[in-house]
């Protein structure tokens, strides 16, 4: 919270692979895919995100600060 004060934009977005039921690690796919941004962009990201598993289609939330990106 303290970090993201002040900050006019963010970035939110779902990650929802299709094939989210069978995966074993939801949250190191996530952190892979936010590795890989990085690469892209070549820039590091503020980003926190969270994982719902309470439905029948997994997925993760997540938000990264604009101002860093």
């Amino acid at each position: 919270m303290e970090r993201g004060r002040g900050d006019r934009h963010q970035f939110r977005f779902i990650v929802a692979p299709e094939d989210a039921t069978e995966m074993t690690d939801l949250r190191g796919f996530t952190r892979d895919l936010m590795r890989q941004m990085e690469l892209d962009l070549a820039t590091r990201l503020d980003w926190i995100a969270v994982d719902h598993h309470d439905t029948g289609h997994p997925h993760t939330h997540v938000i990264v600060r604009a101002d860093h990106v």
